[in-house]
């Protein structure tokens, strides 16, 4: 009997991870083909070389409270190499002032005004302090964000808050989303009674807090993402015990212990030295210039009420800081006052050319939205400070040299084809033909057919939708129904002696603008140095996001002109002003998943269409999470419904 032999078309995490795991199911002899139309293996996860430091310019974290990610590295050798974030807090810029993200929120959905207080005017405060009071609200299937939080809540809460921490998880905001994909724990609450917005956050809180044993603890549930049906998350204990795994990832709890407060005066005029003879970028550079008159000090506070770092700074958790008013008052205290300066940073200073990566099949970088959704009560910490979720894991993590670390582990002995597109997939008798190449005469590879017995797909929602065109015209109707945002990541290696806020970084809302009025070009920095202690060393790492659905923005500047723009926000917002010793522009054209109203349903419509074709199988961020936890359980389900059908042909 010839061997099964199966293609996975699609190179990022989803798709290396159905590779890795049908390797497993179906033995050695299978002839399994990873075939990646870009030149890289990866998708959402790309490390690069910035300054000496392996850096990720991509998806940066995992969350660690689910287990997938967890399971895979302890399984693959790589447990050893997992690292966590500080206890750095992380912010958000509402009405022209940078404050911490505050606690008692879901998704910055409040369980009482008090909680977000800081961010709102009078008039914002009083709207949100009568939505409970507004007539009862009920679900009657799915809606948009933005005219239930604007209906409910005014418009101040979502602009301020709500749409920065959506913006980024999904480059999105509230009218591109929808409520039961995004925010699946209010929406539950509202299903089982609550009557307002108000009241659902607080039920999902007192959920999250509750003890393990009556918590929501399923994959599922703990992790705030959309629904996973149970044969999509897989049972499977990493080789070394799911207590080894727990104990490994996050270390057992300690007693909390304060971080005092770290001031960071910056004066007009004041630069960083360039570090000599390290500069890949021109060493005749000139720093920014300082508006007249700066942050005068921006001062913050970690105490163990305070938010778990995020999964990337287009995440910036609200989660695990205290529901209580308390919680409220810590916020103020520790706010980031704005820079009074009335002059913006001029336009033409010139930067010398950054390098740039061009992504050429459009996996976009994607934080996890579990930790800005689901808040859960005043964190635990380590003795070093790293958050943990209860029961002793850390809530995030990630490789000391990378995500790439991943990558490449999950690749050896694969059959791995690269720049090689996919443009049919086509049945077969009773099993499949993957044609490969351009359309265009003369183009096509070596082997341009590959005839298997599986396919599992394992790419955007853009190039699913054309494939399963004439295949299963069902899935690919509902893949065309799914939005696409493009976006950069701009990392900046500052000199060392660089002086940044000692916060994770910073979201910005679509609203927020600079102090001559202009727009700024990015929605997020994260301070990387800060956020990650094994990037502390001889560079300031940042990394600025630039780009939301529907506007494209400064994404039309290039590549040098971006840098300029992103080195200008990050001066306006934080002083620096020290021209950087690298510069890296990734660019992620499409393909970043909006999950609108109706969102789940349409993955319902998805599945039942593809379950209808043996021998076929789809993963990735579309589905149900896009999140590196949630791409790995939908690569784990299409591996083991291919591997359950190959198992049925072959007894058959």
């Amino acid at each position: 009997m010839s061997p099964v032999r199966v293609a996975v078309v699609g190179g990022g995490i989803s798709g290396l991870v159905a590779a890795h795991r049908l390797r497993e199911l179906l033995g050695p002899d299978a002839r399994i083909t990873v075939v990646e139309q870009s030149d890289r293996l990866g998708g959402k996860i790309r490390t690069v070389d910035l300054a000496g430091h392996r850096y990720d310019v991509g998806a940066e974290a995992y969350l660690a409270r689910r287990p997938e990610v967890p399971a895979l590295l302890a399984e693959l050798g790589l447990l050893d190499r997992a690292t966590h974030p500080t206890p750095a807090r992380s912010t958000v810029r509402a009405g022209g002032v940078t404050r911490l993200i505050p606690g008692g929120t879901v998704m910055g959905v409040p369980t009482n005004p008090d909680s977000v207080a800081d961010l709102l005017s009078t008039g914002g405060l009083r709207q949100v302090a009568a939505e409970s009071t507004l007539p009862p609200l009920h679900l009657d299937g799915d809606v948009a964000l933005g005219p239930l939080l604007r209906a409910r809540f005014g418009d101040e809460l979502p602009a301020r808050l709500i749409d920065p921490l959506l913006g980024g998880v999904y480059a999105g905001g509230v009218d591109s989303l929808g409520l039961r994909a995004t925010l699946p724990t209010l929406a539950a609450a509202l299903d089982a009674g609550a009557t307002s917005l108000t009241e659902a956050a607080g039920a999902a809180l007192a959920k999250a807090a509750a003890p393990p044993d009556t918590a929501a603890t399923s994959v599922t549930e703990a992790a705030g993402v959309s629904p996973v049906n149970a044969a999509t998350v897989p049972a499977r204990a990493a080789s070394s015990g799911t207590g080894a795994v727990s104990e490994a990832v996050g270390v057992s709890p300690a007693s909390a212990a304060t971080v005092p407060a770290r001031a960071v005066s910056l004066t007009a005029g004041a630069t960083s030295p360039t570090r000599a003879g390290a500069a890949s970028l021109d060493r005749e550079a000139e720093p920014l210039p300082l508006p007249a008159a700066s942050l005068d000090s921006v001062a913050t506070s970690v105490t163990e009420a305070a938010d778990p770092s995020p999964a990337s700074a287009e995440t910036l958790s609200n989660a695990a800081v205290s529901a209580s008013t308390g919680a409220a008052s810590a916020t103020r205290a520790a706010s980031v006052s704005p820079a009074k300066a009335t002059t913006s940073a001029p336009s033409n200073f010139t930067l010398p050319s950054a390098r740039v990566i061009h992504n050429q099949d459009p996996h976009p970088p994607v934080p996890d939205p579990s930790p800005v959704e689901l808040a859960s009560g005043p964190a635990p910490r380590d003795g070093r400070g790293h958050v943990l979720m209860r029961g002793g894991g850390a809530v995030f993590g990630t490789l000391v040299g990378g995500l790439g670390e991943l990558v490449g582990r999950l690749a050896e002995g694969l059959d791995v084809r690269l720049g090689v597109p996919v443009r049919a997939v086509e049945r077969d008798g009773r099993g499949w033909r993957v044609r490969l190449g351009a359309n265009a005469p003369g183009h096509e590879p070596a082997e341009s057919v590959l005839d298997v017995d599986a396919v599992v797909l394992a790419v955007p929602a853009p190039a699913a939708r054309k494939l399963l065109d004439g295949v299963v015209p069902a899935a690919s109707a509902a893949y065309g129904r799914v939005g696409v945002a493009s976006m950069a990541v701009v990392a900046l290696a500052l000199p060392e002696g660089a002086e940044l806020p000692g916060t994770s970084g910073v979201l910005l809302g679509a609203r927020e603008r600079r102090l001559d009025g202009s727009r700024f070009a990015v929605k997020a920095f994260t301070f990387s140095a800060a956020k990650w202690a094994h990037l502390g060393a001889d560079a300031v790492i940042v990394r600025g996001s630039v780009g939301r659905f529907g506007d494209p923005g400064a994404l039309k500047a290039g590549d040098d002109e971006l840098v300029r723009l992103v080195r200008a926000d990050l001066m306006e917002l934080t002083g620096v002003t020290a021209p950087p010793i690298d510069a890296v522009v990734t660019r992620w054209g499409g393909g970043l998943p909006q999950y609108a109203a109706g969102h789940t349903e349409l993955v319902a419509e998805i599945e039942r269409a593809v379950a209808a074709e043996p021998g076929l199988a789809v993963a990735g961020a579309t589905l149900h999470g896009v999140g590196i936890p949630a791409c790995v359980a939908t690569g784990e389900a299409a591996a083991r419904r291919v591997a359950t059908h190959l198992g049925a042909a072959v007894a058959g």
